[in-house]
């Protein structure tokens, strides 16, 4: 799915791979910062590596996501149901810690 023709399926892909953080994927979710043409494919393959906690990547993978992210453009209270909203937030709030966390890691390196 990360090769699909679709860019919302492989933006999905992408982050769908960081949610279940299946870090075993991280190279490939990586290949789509550089490769793919689509920039908001890009911003959520960051995500994703992130999400995974893929620290090898922080160091491009970050400042990808930092502005996007701090605006709240990843996961926003009103793009879910509300059957589903709960779990978003806590999405949203480990994603938060998560991103902190990769950041002062990242400034370590």
């Amino acid at each position: 799915m990360l090769k699909d023709e679709s860019s919302l399926v492989r933006k999905d892909a992408a982050l769908s791979l960081g949610i279940l953080k299946a870090k075993k994927y991280s190279s490939k979710v990586a290949e789509l910062l550089t490769t793919d043409k689509e920039s908001f494919v890009e911003n959520y393959a960051a995500a994703s590596l992130i999400l995974m906690e893929a620290v090898e990547y922080y160091k491009v993978a970050i400042p990808i996501v930092e502005e996007p992210f701090s605006d709240g453009a990843y996961l926003t209270d009103n793009a879910f149901h509300p059957l589903v909203l709960e779990k978003s937030n806590q999405i949203t709030g480990n994603l938060k810690k998560i991103f902190e966390n990769a950041k002062s890691l990242n400034n370590k390196r």
